[in-house]
């Protein structure tokens, strides 16, 4: 029988030859409406304001969108304005958008004074039901957006997929390690503590000490779990050690570090100091902590920790800041991130998990190769999601600094954008969505085109771009063409290989996992203590492991179910951190809550 050379080949080409992978190919608005939400989402909470999504509408008729903005600027004009309704004209250079109704329900948790004609009343938990319109643009000729009569190309962003590292920074002065989540980026670095001194030897007694810059403030990253998870006690067992003890009175044993400041006694178990530094950074952060009117007593109270980490943001601040500012960073770690990050969940459940695995595997991060792609991720839809984010980020931020100041009038303003704000600001994309200038019909050259540059990633905000980023990495092999680049701008864009792969929900360029060795590191360490050392502290019964709320947010929480609290949380009064409230019958049930967190500990 003749061989059939044509069949064969063809034959042969479909079973042999490597296919383009139609997952780059693809545009989706549906991507862009859930990476809206998912960033909606995040800013739900219910502390000290709440916000409730109460409905997310998708809108996609023409008609219907243009009478929705319609009736929504009519509703918006101040009364007797005599100003044209922008939307009573069509206008001939359209935008095609699908619009987003989304109702919040709010409330602010406390009290305020309202003034209406000269008369001032108290209102308890305010609330009201705000309705945010919010337009997007849609997908259009598979790959464009079509922007007051223009169409525009969007292009894949190429991001690290959880944390980067300072290391190719030329005049990097201290070792950093970020995490950018949609909203702020989450950046540690790790220092030293020389005011440490062994009261058995008199030496000096080198710590490392891990701090963070969030909100722009250099903060102690242990001030924030501590202070969330309710105090010393709930910490160290979050953190996974118990072998620190905070007395009066010194431990005179050999085989522990004593360190005493203003007659109070800090004390480790050596070999868990020497060899593990975020025991080191949770000793040392407790002697900063220590101020000259500090008692054993008060160390032990989530009162004292909310005061201190308000304190880290304002000198004058107390325990409202300190509560507002946990509020506020559990809202900036968005869904998306948690998401993305390739984690086990017992290591992303919640901002402080992750920062307590940042801690731990810091050394591992700060090896990390930045230049490497394999590591990284494309997208789309979350960079549009990100121009909204961003709005939202600096509310929160300024909603945060308000403290007990807060109104709800100042929350509704802070989540309040104008329906056309994405629109308006994708203009300031111009890395991302550009002009479409094109001469011909490769369309398909145009769905592979990617950047390093843009919102979140690199040179933003005008920053120096270090030439190493620009160079070609092994890495790259098989995932971006080695022969596209632009010429402008070398290194910063190009084309992804039509055959790379994409893996996970997060279209990563390789299933790689974040280092996550810690547990098993530490175990051996944390064993060896406890069968050769009797410990100083013996728990009586499981701690409280909160997610999100520490026990002292619980007892506000049941007083705000029976009745109503001048302020979720009030100045401290007495230097053990009990909280006063309107009411005194309040008082003694608050105390009952403390004695019982108080009574799972032993102390020996």
């Amino acid at each position: 029988m003749p061989l059939d050379q044509a069949r064969f080949m063809r034959e042969f080409n479909e079973t042999h030859r490597e296919e383009f992978n139609p997952e780059l190919f693809k545009r989706d608005s549906d991507a862009i409406i859930e990476a809206i939400k998912q960033v909606i989402l995040s800013c739900e909470g219910d502390k000290y304001y709440t916000l409730k999504l109460l409905s997310f509408e998708v809108i996609e008729n023409y008609e219907e969108i243009y009478n929705t903005l319609r009736n929504h600027e009519e509703s918006r004009k101040k009364k007797g304005s005599k100003d044209a309704n922008n939307y009573d004209f069509i206008n001939i250079r359209d935008t095609d958008i699908i619009l987003i109704k989304v109702k919040w329900f709010i409330r602010h948790n406390g009290l305020e004074r309202v003034e209406d004609n000269g008369v001032t009343t108290e209102v308890f938990d305010p609330e009201e039901i705000l309705e945010v319109l919010i337009a997007i643009p849609r997908f259009v000729n598979k790959y464009y957006f079509k922007l007051a009569g223009n169409y525009y190309t969007t292009i894949f962003q190429i991001v690290d997929g959880s944390t980067y590292n300072n290391s190719t920074a030329s005049q990097s002065k201290v070792d950093t390690v970020t995490l950018k989540t949609m909203f702020i980026p989450v950046r540690m670095f790790r220092g030293f503590n020389d005011k440490l001194r062994d009261i058995h030897t008199g030496a000096a007694i080198k710590a490392i000490e891990y701090q963070s810059i969030i909100f722009g403030t250099t903060v102690n990253v242990l001030y924030y779990i501590i202070a969330a998870y309710g105090g010393i006690y709930n910490a160290m067992q979050f953190m996974g050690f118990n072998c620190i003890n905070i007395s009066s009175s010194p431990i005179l044993d050999d085989n522990w570090y004593c360190f005493e400041k203003n007659n109070i006694y800090i004390s480790v178990f050596k070999k868990c100091f020497d060899e593990d530094s975020v025991v080191q950074s949770f000793v040392a952060t407790i002697f900063d902590a220590i101020r000259k009117d500090t008692t054993v007593d008060m160390l032990y109270y989530p009162g004292f920790w909310l005061n201190n980490l308000g304190m880290a943001f304002d000198k004058n601040a107390n325990v409202v800041k300190g509560a507002f500012v946990l509020d506020s960073i559990e809202r900036i770690y968005d869904i998306g991130t948690k998401n993305n990050l390739h984690l086990p969940m017992q290591d992303k459940e919640n901002i402080y998990c992750v920062l307590r695995w940042m801690m731990r595997e810091f050394s591992n991060l700060r090896v990390k190769e930045n230049t490497d792609v394999t590591t990284k991720r494309i997208r789309i839809a979350e960079y549009i999601a990100a121009v909204y984010a961003n709005k939202l980020s600096k509310s929160i931020v300024r909603i945060s600094n308000l403290g007990s100041k807060v109104t709800l009038k100042k929350v509704a303003q802070a989540i309040y954008t104008t329906p056309m704000y994405i629109i308006n600001n994708i203009a300031l994309m111009s890395n991302l969505v550009s002009y479409n200038d094109l001469v011909n019909d490769l369309d398909s050259l145009t769905a592979l085109k990617y950047t390093y540059k843009g919102i979140s990633g690199l040179g933003e905000d005008g920053t120096a771009i270090q030439p190493v980023y620009r160079y070609v990495d092994p890495s790259h092999v098989g995932i971006l063409d080695m022969d596209a680049s632009s010429a402008s701008d070398p290194g910063m864009s190009g084309m992804i290989c039509p055959m790379a792969k994409l893996y996970g929900n997060d279209d990563s360029f390789s299933n790689y996992q974040e280092p996550n060795e810690w547990r098993d590191n530490f175990k051996p360490l944390n064993d060896e203590y406890n069968e050769g050392c009797t410990s100083p502290i013996s728990f009586t019964g499981d701690a409280p492991m909160p997610n999100f709320i520490s026990r002292r947010d619980e007892i506000i929480q049941k007083a705000l179910d029976i009745d109503k609290l001048e302020c979720p949380i009030i100045n401290i009064k007495d230097p053990l951190g009990v909280l006063y409230t309107r009411y005194a019958d309040k008082l003694e049930e608050m105390e009952k809550e403390e004695a019982n967190q108080k009574s799972l500990f032993t102390i020996h």
